[in-house]
Order: C-alpha cells, then structure tokens, then sequence
C-alpha cells in the first residue's frame, strides 16, 4: 500500500479519531491520538488488501 492510499484512509478516520478524543482528558488527547495512529499505520501495513475475498468468496467460506 502506498503512503498516499495510507493517508487517505487516516483522514476517512479522521472525523470518528476526534470524536473518540473527545472523550477522553484534554491533557491525554495528543499522546492517545499519537498512539492511535501508529496502531492504524501498523495495522494498515500488516495487512495485504490483495488477500481479501471477495463478497461471493466470504459468503461461501
């Protein structure tokens, strides 16, 4: 997955990442924020999206 596919898909989760946050201390929100986007960058690249199946597949699996 290229860098630029990675970033668009952090800014899809962008909107619920800060609604998260807002739950969560002021003081914390930066370093929780932090840690959720190494935990998606790792997340994103440990997985092959070529490996996924499709609908049909999944169904019949």
């Amino acid at each position: 997955m290229s860098d630029n596919e990675m970033i668009k898909i952090i800014e899809l989760l962008e909107p619920k990442i800060k609604k998260v946050l807002l739950q969560t201390n002021i003081h914390n929100r930066d370093d929780l924020k932090q840690d959720l986007l190494e935990l998606i960058i790792k997340k994103i690249r440990s997985n092959d999206i070529k490996d996924v199946p499709g609908f049909f597949d999944f169904i019949n699996q």
